[in-house]
């Protein structure tokens, strides 16, 4: 059996597909939200990670994930699938992808606060334990929804050009978030996480 080994600090470059780079941050939030149901799979059955675990995880999903992948998802990729590839803004995919997001970021700021009153309330494990099963549910099918069906057609239609100019596009927008100390940043908070959990054996 092998331990789950950290995967590579995603980061776009030139000669990256932008599709991939996404693919890659995907692969990382996925190992934040198992910790997330390892962590309540603790609560629920009394032996809690505390609640810095918890805040930590929350400040991950508020940053990494939503600022820094949703946002290039947002501000970018769902832009162009509208203006290029003649997505509807308002319904389909594009639609249901940002209605994905905006529901989890109304369950991240109630984990949020449920995880800063934690140590002083334990009752409120309750709403962590309800809006974090329910983050994780929906972050799971999110992924698989983009990772299955969207990228699939986005990576599909995009020539040279295209490719290029999102890749430039994804570039500019990271920079502005801190770049690649921001990606190698979330990426070490995870592995410390994994650590201080305990990974499970992968066989």
């Amino acid at each position: 059996m092998n331990a789950h080994a950290p995967g590579p600090v995603p980061t776009s470059s030139s000669d990256d597909s932008p599709i991939a780079v996404l693919a890659e941050e995907h692969a990382l939030i996925l190992r934040a939200v198992e910790l997330l149901e390892r962590g309540l799979a603790r609560l629920e059955a009394g032996t809690s990670m505390g609640g810095p675990f918890f805040a930590a995880l929350v400040e991950f999903f508020q940053v990494f994930a939503d600022r820094y992948h949703h946002g290039k998802e947002e501000g970018i990729l769902f832009p162009f699938m509208v203006a290029e590839m003649d997505y509807p803004q308002k319904s389909g995919p594009v639609a249901v992808l940002s209605s994905d997001h905006t529901a989890g970021r109304a369950h991240v700021r109630a984990m949020a606060d449920a995880a800063a009153r934690l140590e002083a309330e334990p009752a409120v494990a309750s709403e962590l334990l309800e809006h974090g099963q329910a983050y994780a549910v929906l972050l799971r099918a999110h992924v698989d929804r983009e990772d299955h069906k969207v990228f699939p057609t986005v990576e599909d239609f995009l020539g040279s050009d295209e490719r290029a100019g999102l890749c430039a596009a994804f570039a500019r927008f990271e920079s502005a978030e801190g770049g690649q100390r921001t990606a190698a940043h979330y990426a070490d908070v995870v592995g410390v996480l994994e650590r201080d959990m305990g990974r499970p054996d992968r066989s």
